[in-house]
């Protein structure tokens, strides 16, 4: 006779257990460590059709006529400005264009009686700067007004010199203003 057989039946394999948590959250990590690079990136790398944002706070300039206000701070003058190369004007629009940079330049100085020593400051530095290249741009209009740009940097000197000792800046203001119409009237003569 033989020998009793085992009765062998098949039986399905114990469940494995299921790790839906573990799988959610490493999908969740996934696509929050996608977001934050993407975030990265579109914070981080420059976009070239982005244009230049101007700030919003004002700063004194002969370009542009500072808002009159005891709360502003001048800018720090001391940043290096990068000049583009010399473009070859017309004499007429370069006279057009001192004399827009003088009226400014005079909003400028009428600003300077109306704020306090710090700003009134800035305002004078900036013009001080300004003045400056005057010279050249006279010389590239075809006017000879080297006299009455010194006489302009003079005066703007004796501004600086009251803001600074906290004296009345009226009469060297009224001199600044004075030689200021008188760059504007070699101009328009």
């Amino acid at each position: 006779m033989s020998d009793p057989q085992p009765d062998v039946r098949w039986s399905p394999n114990e469940p494995k257990p299921r790790n839906r948590a573990r799988v959610g959250i490493l999908v969740g990590l996934s696509a929050l460590a996608l977001l934050i690079v993407a975030l990265l990136l579109f914070f981080f790398l420059p976009r070239g059709d982005a244009a230049p944002q101007e700030t919003t706070s004002p700063s004194p300039s002969a370009t542009g006529s500072p808002t009159a206000s005891a709360s502003q701070t001048p800018e720090p003058t001391g940043t290096a400005e990068e000049t583009p190369p010399p473009v070859e004007l017309e004499p007429g629009s370069v006279r057009a264009g001192l004399d827009d940079q003088l009226a400014l330049a005079l909003d400028d100085v009428d600003a300077i009686a109306t704020v306090g020593q710090a700003d009134a400051l800035g305002i004078v530095e900036q013009l001080q700067s300004d003045a400056q290249r005057l010279s050249d741009r006279f010389a590239s209009a075809g006017v000879d007004g080297h006299n009455d740009i010194v006489a302009y940097v003079d005066a703007l000197g004796e501004v600086r010199a009251d803001v600074e000792a906290g004296r009345d800046v009226g009469p060297s203001l009224q001199s600044t203003r004075d030689s200021i119409a008188a760059l504007r009237a070699l101009l328009r003569s």
